[in-house]
């Protein structure tokens, strides 16, 4: 494994539950707004 390659993946093998051979990469997130006007407010500056 060149040096570079080494950097971006590390020292992970595979996930011996998943056999996975990559580290995973989440594509979702979630938010909490303490109302729904702080919610409306936010949605709205996109």
């Amino acid at each position: 494994m060149k040096f570079n390659t080494a950097l971006l993946h590390g020292n992970f093998n595979y996930d011996n539950k998943t056999g996975a051979t990559l580290v995973p990469i989440y594509q979702s997130s979630a938010f909490v707004h303490e109302t729904a006007k702080k919610l409306e407010n936010s949605i709205s500056k996109i």
